[in-house]
């Protein structure tokens, strides 16, 4: 009989994927945690690099501005689209509103109960 305690497989992947989360330094090209403290550590080793960045705010204002730009940790891309008629569209259109007025009834019902 095993003894062990065993760690979910979602604990492993969320380890991982902490792992591979990472950005990319702007001056010198390096890949670092994305985290501010390892960004602040970076920053002071290479303080020559960074001499613009001279308080805590400049180092988490330049963070934050490297974590949104950084292709890591980019926002997915849209699925793929195709384009489609007129026609189509006023049809999902339609599509949405009717169900939205379904809805809408069914709250007045609810409501009034």
């Amino acid at each position: 009989m095993n003894n062990y305690i065993q760690d979910s497989p979602a604990k492993h992947l969320r380890k991982s994927e902490a792992a591979v989360c990472r950005i990319v330094c702007l001056e010198c090209k390096a890949k670092l945690d994305s985290n501010l403290e390892g960004f602040k550590v970076h920053v002071r080793d290479n303080a020559s690099e960074y001499s613009y960045l001279t308080s805590d705010t400049a180092i988490a204002d330049a963070f934050r501005w490297i974590s949104l730009i950084s292709p890591h940790t980019s926002i997915a891309p849209q699925p793929e689209t195709k384009p489609i008629s007129y026609e189509q569209l006023v049809a999902e259109v339609k599509g949405i509103y009717a169900g939205l007025v379904m809805i809408e009834t069914k709250c007045i019902k609810v409501n009034n109960a």
